[in-house]
């Protein structure tokens, strides 16, 4: 693309150079859309589902209620990805480590057995069963 040289100006009125950059749009058709579906009998407090990539980096994150069954993640490059979710069980918005000396686990952590791969225009769905656990 070509912006004006008249887009940008300094002080007293003075303008740049024409400026030459190249700009790459995307379009829908080259996401990929993931939704997943929790399967748990969980009563209280919250999940935090999070998508890695196949480098362990993590790509989004979304906070849901226990209530809540599924999770849509939207606008995805193509690629693999894996899923993990933890059980807040107070709600803090995060993973605690527990306590030894009180005696308090550490939060459960549930992860997709598989890796899903993604392709661009693609809407996939996947199921992560979370077995019952007892409440700490």
């Amino acid at each position: 693309q070509k912006l004006s040289a008249a887009v940008f100006s300094r002080m007293y009125a003075a303008f740049f150079h024409t400026l030459y950059q190249t700009l790459l749009l995307f379009v829908s058709i080259d996401y990929a859309n993931l939704k997943i579906k929790l399967d748990h009998d969980l009563k209280n407090g919250q999940l935090l589902i999070m998508l890695f990539d196949d480098h362990n980096a993590v790509i989004k994150q979304t906070t849901i209620n226990v209530n809540e069954k599924e999770v849509v993640f939207s606008f995805l490059l193509p690629g693999k990805y894996f899923v993990r979710a933890i059980y807040d069980s107070n709600s803090n918005g995060k993973w605690d480590s527990g306590n030894y000396l009180n005696k308090k686990q550490p939060e459960k952590v549930f992860a997709l057995e598989k890796t899903i791969e993604l392709r661009s225009n693609w809407d996939l769905e996947e199921t992560l069963i979370i077995p019952d656990i007892k409440d700490q």
